[in-house]
């Protein structure tokens, strides 16, 4: 029983591995093959929609290349400059038109003549009124007025698009106004057939058609103007006038609406609407042959799962029984009686973890800090050298005593335990350093103090062997600590000598405050007249000149001034060595600033010797103070400079990208700043934000376009100027202009034909 309870729940396990498996590999095949198809039904859709879209418009090209040659016969030209109806004129016009009726159908439209001041049409098979004209056009009387407006408004000449209506099913009709050279202006009604401009069946299927400002003006035969999504035509008409110029899709729910701009008319789009249906029916395919190759992997899968729970099972029966060997509590079954086991040796092992713990220091380390402490027999102390093989160290060495500094800087941003390992790590690079020399061995004392035993050198030569990797530590990593070089041990027997005069070191330090590295010679040499210059408080100094922050700068010289030549009795030595010192500094802030203590300060003599001239400690603290702040002027002067310069340039990028589409992130990355810092310096020197400027700049510039050149489209306009959508040029430059483009295009002086 227990091995069929256990068995069925290893093999439910591999089931659902296996079922899991062969699903998802089932899912890809039909996700890869599904996103080829779509994507191959997407591309074929866009091929279509663009063909379609250069085929129409080669035929509206055609139909307007023949009103141009209208335009040159003798008929037209003397019709549109009679300024009384003449019959004569008019009949030879309609001739001309009737000689080309059968072309006209053959291309499948037709042409209608008439002029803006004549109330006469002329088709050719008959003549008409206006008025009856476009009660056949089923035109509303608001239509007509539209129509009228354009008829009579001489400044355009852009073709009419009339809409659709239910009484002139099946055509499309453009009115055309023609400004013969020479003569007079003519009307033109060109009516296309819809079954002539549109292929016979979309790819894919679904339904084609013309939109003009979001208006259905003509549809292929059988398109229906409200099975797209149930939603209202005239609002979703309107969002596809509103998508880009560009090829562009639409999805709704139960459709996808492809469309694109027409290459010859600016409010024209072609429009594509494919039930998602279709798409669906493709798929349907893919999920078949998926769910094919699922079953077959399942049923495959499943015969493997058999197989490997029943050898899976093995070593448990075989476990069981070694346990039950050695008398083991037998359980309601083995499963059971597996995690009771193993349960019991768990408890053992932590008891054994908890009795290792009590003892927490390694015993070679243990060893280290009893020997040094002096804590250890002559003969332990032997034992334990040659256990741990330390036996480089039985005929002496150094001790070495590490201290870390910045523990409070550090507990703000590490845990403790990072601390640890961060200062360990530390260590273990010096001794790698150290071993270049000689054998060392370092060792924890406790969370700041570490120790290192160094073989027989001279302390010079163990100075030299860490002090570069200290001062590599502190400059990259911001690491303070001091080590301390105890006095050598002649034996291994002597070492607690050399430990505590590395203490005795530390403990001293403070007078030694600019000193890494402390050794019984230079304790012997400062005492407590030694000069007060740290080397991160002079790293400091440095950085905060070069960043121009005077507040930091006086706060350190005020201490360092105070130390030296209030607090301590520094004697004429020592004063010439601190000069020095801050000599030294500022020729390091001139070599970072690339200039010369004569551009910056303006003098010729040594600071060294300007220095040695003071006569009181008043005057010296007010000639090194004076000489810090001369620096930070010559700084911040030269950074408002840099600043101003920088936003020269700034206006420069503008005018010559203005028609690119541009950001501040662009412009940022040009001159290598952040963005708030380039938005902060651009408004400081210019006095407006960046948006705005740019967008100003852009329409003074197609303010200049359109008086040069005012038959130019809106939407060439705004490419020119570096704005990719129509309406948001038309926003701009009516925030900017107070009009819109089209108004300031009419606004101005054109010369009279």
């Amino acid at each position: 029983m227990r091995k069929n309870k256990y068995f069925r729940k290893l093999l439910v396990i591999y089931m659902a591995i296996v079922l899991t498996y062969t699903f998802a590999v089932a899912g890809v095949f039909f996700y890869k093959n599904s996103e080829a198809v779509t994507h191959k039904l997407d591309e074929n859709q866009k091929v279509f929609l663009l063909q379609m879209r250069d085929k129409i418009d080669m035929k509206f090209q055609v139909a307007f290349n023949l009103i141009r040659q209208f335009d040159m016969s003798e008929e037209v030209q003397a019709y549109s400059v009679e300024e009384d109806r003449d019959y004569y004129n008019i009949t030879k016009v309609y001739d001309a038109l009737g000689r080309n009726l059968t072309g006209f159908y053959d291309f499948g439209y037709r042409i209608d003549v008439t002029r803006p001041d004549d109330d006469l049409v002329i088709k050719p098979d008959s003549t008409t009124n206006k008025s009856l004209y476009y009660s056949r056009l089923g035109l509303s009387p608001e239509q007509v007025d539209q129509l009228n407006d354009y008829i009579l408004d001489h400044t355009r000449m852009e073709p009419f698009i009339l809409p659709r209506t239910e009484q002139f099913v099946g055509y499309l009709t453009m009115a055309q106004k023609r400004q013969i050279p020479g003569y007079g202006e003519v009307i033109y009604f060109i009516s296309f057939q819809e079954a002539y401009l549109f292929p016979e069946q979309a790819v894919g299927g679904g339904d084609i058609g013309i939109v003009n400002a979001g208006e259905l003006v003509a549809k292929q035969a059988g398109i229906s103007r409200n099975r797209m999504d149930g939603a209202k035509t005239s609002d979703l008409l309107r969002e596809v006038g509103d998508r880009p110029y560009e090829y562009d899709r639409l999805k709704l729910s139960n459709y996808m609406v492809d469309s694109v701009g027409s290459n010859q008319f600016g409010e024209i789009k072609y429009v594509h609407v494919l039930p998602r249906s279709t798409v669906k029916n493709q798929l349907a395919g893919i999920l078949i042959n998926a769910l094919f190759i699922y079953g077959g992997l399942a049923i495959v899968g499943l015969a493997m799962a058999f197989l490997a729970a029943r050898n899976m099972y093995k070593p448990i029966r075989n476990t069981v029984s070694v346990f039950h060997g050695l008398g083991g509590k037998e359980s309601g079954d083995e499963f059971n009686f597996l995690r009771e086991t193993a349960l019991s040796i768990r408890q053992a092992n932590e008891s054994l973890q908890k009795t290792l713990l009590h003892h927490r220091l390694p015993l070679k380390n243990k060893f280290l800090l009893d020997w040094m402490f002096g804590l250890l027999s002559r003969g332990k102390v032997r034992e334990g050298l040659e256990r741990y093989g330390l036996l480089a160290f039985q005929k002496g060495m150094s001790v070495v005593v590490f201290e870390f500094l910045n523990d409070k800087e550090e507990s703000g941003h590490f845990s403790r335990e990072a601390i640890l390992d961060i200062r360990k790590q530390t260590i273990s690079i010096i001794a790698q350093q150290v071993k270049a020399e000689a054998a060392c061995e370092w060792f924890a004392i406790d969370g700041s103090r570490y120790a290192m035993l160094v073989q027989e050198v001279a302390t010079a030569k163990i100075k030299n062997g860490m002090s570069s990797s200290i001062y590599d530590i502190e400059a990259e990593y911001d690491i303070r600590l001091v080590a301390a070089i105890g006095l050598p041990a002649e034996s291994a027997f002597e070492i607690e000598t050399s430990y505590h005069a590395a203490l005795q070191l530390l403990d001293g330090r403070f007078a030694l405050s600019h000193q890494s590295i402390l050794t019984l010679d230079e304790e012997g040499k400062e005492q407590n007249t030694s000069y007060f210059y740290p080397l991160d408080l002079e790293r400091d100094l440095i950085n905060y000149v070069i960043q121009g922050k005077e507040q930091q700068v006086n706060a350190i010289l005020q201490r360092v001034l105070e130390q030296n030549l209030k607090e301590r009795e520094l004697n004429s030595d020592m004063l010439s060595q601190f000069m020095f010192a801050l000599t030294a500094t500022v020729q390091r802030i001139m070599q970072q600033l690339n200039k010369t203590t004569e551009e910056v300060l303006g003098q010729d003599a040594s600071l060294h010797a300007e220095l040695h001239k003071c006569e009181s400690s008043q005057l010296l603290s007010e000639r090194i103070t004076d000489t810090f702040n001369s620096i930070l002027s010559a700084v911040n002067v030269e950074k408002e400079q840099l600043d101003s310069k920088i936003a020269d340039q700034m206006l420069a990028y503008i005018h010559n990208n203005y028609n690119r589409d541009l950001s501040l992130s662009d412009m940022a990355e040009q001159f290598n700043l952040s963005a708030s810092y380039t938005s902060l310096l651009f408004g400081q020197y210019i006095g407006e934000n960046f948006k705005d400027y740019l967008n100003e700049y852009r329409v003074r510039k197609a303010k200049e376009i359109l008086t040069a050149n005012a038959d130019l489209k809106i939407y060439e306009i705004a490419g020119m100027v570096g704005c990719n959508h129509t309406n948001t040029f038309i926003r701009m430059f009516k925030k900017y202009a107070g009009v819109s483009p089209g108004a300031y295009a009419k606004n101005l002086e054109r010369p009279t034909s």
